[in-house]
Formats: structure tokens, sequence, C-alpha cells
């Protein structure tokens, strides 16, 4: 039983995204269909009085074709001073830095052990999550043998 429905729409009021919350909690996500707005009339006239709609707008139009360039040139500018600036740091700062990754690592190999997120937005079975953890905890742990141990 549907218990509530999310509705992303773009900046142009068309829908992006539908999101079923079912009654045991588990959510599906439908982001490609033909008519998607015949598809939400339809479901909205078949849910419950009671069900939960709530409807978001984008606040940036990813559709636009100049974002993506734009998005990908600003990004471009930042990787590159900041593989500039790395150059130019002060060795304790660079291992500020190396531990704010190593962290950084460490928490979200955590992360993904404990939530699952590939299995729980139905990517996968759980395998994939608990090798992708590992992985991330094993490279946080290599990370931490390089600077403190061979440094």
């Amino acid at each position: 039983m549907i218990v509530g429905l999310w509705i992303k729409k773009t900046i142009n009021g068309t829908i992006r995204e539908i999101k079923l919350v079912l009654n045991d909690k588990r959510q599906l996500s439908i982001t490609a269909l033909q008519d998607f707005e015949g598809f939400y009339r339809h479901l909205r006239k078949s849910v419950s009085k009671n069900t939960l709609i709530s409807e978001f707008k984008e606040q940036i139009d990813y559709d636009h074709p100049l974002f993506y360039i734009l998005f990908g040139f600003i990004t471009g500018l930042i990787t590159i001073n900041g593989f500039r600036l790395l150059l130019s740091v002060d060795h304790n700062i660079l291992r500020w830095i190396q531990l704010a990754i190593l962290l950084f690592v460490l928490l979200t190999g955590v992360y993904w052990l404990l939530n699952r997120p590939l299995y729980r937005y139905g990517i996968g079975k759980p395998n994939a999550d608990y090798l992708f953890g590992v992985f991330l905890l094993l490279t946080g742990i290599a990370i931490a043998i390089y600077t403190y141990c061979m440094a």
C-alpha cells in the first residue's frame, strides 16, 4: 500500500522523478517514463485520501544546455588550482590534509557498511555494499600506514 508520494519537478514544471513510499517503509523511485504527467494523474486517483503527497521543485535548471559546460569548467578550475595549491603547501599542513582525507575515507567506509546505500536504493545485492565498505576501510588503513609509518 502506498502511504506517500514524493514528486520532484524541474524548474519548467515537468516531473523528473516520482518516489512512492510504501507502508513497510520501502521506497520505489520512478525516474524514466514516456508520459510522467499521465502516470502521475492516474496514480493520484488510485491512492487513498490519507496518502501524503509532497511536491518539490528543483532550484537549478539542470536541463539547460550550458549547465554542464559551466559546471565542468568551474569544477576543472577548482581542481587545477587545488593541485597547484597542494604543491606549495607546508609539510605540516599537508599532513593535516592527509589526516582529513584519511578520516573521510574511514567514515565513508563505516557509513557504507552500516547503511548499504546501493542495496537500499535497489541497485545490486548487499554484497556489493560490503565489498565497497571494506575497500574504503582498507584504503583508509593504507593511507594511515603510508602517512604515519612510512614517512
